[in-house]
């Protein structure tokens, strides 16, 4: 595991109970959902463990859903690993739980956007209607010939994921969809059904583009050095202007996803590890990278083989004190840790800017080559306990972390750091 690259699923991989063991097991995840449910004004846990199939397909359900777990899970998985990241992407909705674990967004405001997504996308489909259907078994060009032949007249279809050598998705109008399939079955494709049931990154989600665009013309992105490739050019984003720029796009782009892996192995990505529910971006990594090692953390064995991997890894480090991971547990632990303060004066001073200030002080000495010393991980510390002070976090809560930060190696080191 020398280069780590992240991926998050998007609509599709939802499943009734997702995520209940990881909230049974881990407090963290608890709190993600406990958060999102205050910030939506909705209960997740019940949504996520106890809606039916039926309503976790409605669109504006499964994205809050998916990315919740997803970004419950991936709190997890840093305080678990603590291993790092060389990049990340996410397929469709999943872009925007890269984004947030990245830290170009925070949790609460991707929570808002990621809501206002899928209503905007929930009504165009209502309007437009249209579905998707997986081709599997034809490659990108005798797909979009296929397609290319009934465009116009409006029967128009478009491929809308092209996520590896063989497996397509297309979107469009249900009639011209069907006929479409009809005629790629006989030229050899088999046709999947999909848990969508809208025409997604299509021009048919036009309107839903523009809202999104306006949507989110005011929001703020973080300045963050983990890349976050882009579904809509299969490249990390340049810069945030190109968040405002590319977000919406992706409504109505295909998703490049089998150019995003092809990236990703000029990058020597060895290791994909897939996190949110189910395990299709693992199964799309193997189609589209034979030779890499892809993991999904929903599935058990694969996260125990993860978390093994990590102890191997740490382990081998050499140095009596490895502070780069404790100062990473701090770091973790200020912006994953649940915020009962929507003061944002307060937010912005005890909480933002001493956590800025740590995190960059620290990659920019981590791309340095240099290790920390007792001194920094003090400073990570004092900011970790400013940011659960200001955050409001419980008791109870500040315990748990401080019982998880002090364990093993740096339970010696206590009475040092915190004195």
């Amino acid at each position: 595991m020398k280069k780590i690259a992240l991926v998050f699923p998007g609509q599709g991989s939802q499943y009734p109970g997702m995520g209940k063991k990881l909230c049974d097991n881990h407090k963290d995840a608890r709190d993600i959902l406990e958060e999102a449910s205050e910030v939506l004004g909705m209960d997740m846990k019940r949504l996520c463990f106890e809606g039916s199939r039926e309503e976790l397909a409605n669109t504006q359900n499964t994205q809050v859903a998916v990315f919740a777990i997803s970004m419950a899970m991936y709190c997890v998985y840093k305080k678990e690993t603590g291993l790092d990241t060389y990049c990340m992407a996410g397929h469709s909705l999943g872009e925007y739980a890269a984004l947030t674990a990245a830290g170009k967004i925070r949790f609460q405001d991707a929570l808002k956007i990621v809501w206002a997504r899928g209503q905007f996308m929930q009504e165009a489909a209502d309007k437009k209607g249209g579905l998707m259907k997986g081709i599997i078994g034809l490659d990108a060009w005798h797909t979009e010939a296929i397609c290319k032949k009934y465009q116009g007249e409006g029967r128009d279809v478009w491929v809308a994921n092209y996520n590896s050598p063989l497996q397509n998705v297309i979107a469009g109008q249900e009639t011209a969809v069907e006929d479409i399939c009809r005629e790629m079955e006989e030229a050899g494709a088999k046709i999947a059904e999909l848990e969508v049931k809208a025409p997604f990154h299509c021009a048919l989600m036009q309107e839903a583009a523009e809202k999104m665009t306006a949507y989110l013309k005011d929001v703020r992105f973080e300045e963050t050095p983990v890349p976050v490739i882009s579904n809509v050019k299969a490249l990390p984003y340049a810069d945030n202007k190109e968040l405002h720029l590319y977000l919406p796009r992706q409504i109505v782009a295909p998703v490049r996803w089998r150019e995003t892996m092809g990236y990703m192995e000029g990058l020597d990505i060895d290791t994909v590890i897939e996190i949110g529910p189910k395990a299709v971006l693992k199964k799309l990594a193997q189609y589209n990278i034979p030779a890499i090692a892809a993991y999904s953390y929903d599935l058990e064995p694969d996260a125990e083989i993860i978390k093994i991997e990590a102890r191997n890894y740490y382990g081998a480090r050499s140095g009596d004190v490895n502070w780069n991971r404790f100062i990473e547990m701090c770091i973790k632990s200020a912006i994953c840790s649940k915020n009962r303060n929507y003061n944002e004066q307060e937010y912005e001073e005890g909480m933002v800017r001493p956590y800025k200030r740590i995190k960059n002080r620290y990659y920019d000495m981590k791309d340095r080559g240099e290790q920390a010393d007792s001194e920094q991980a003090k400073a990570a510390y004092l900011m970790l306990i400013a940011a659960l002070k200001t955050k409001k976090t419980s008791q109870e809560e500040q315990e748990t972390i401080m019982d998880e930060l002090f364990s093993g190696l740096y339970s010696d080191y206590q009475s040092m750091i915190t004195g």
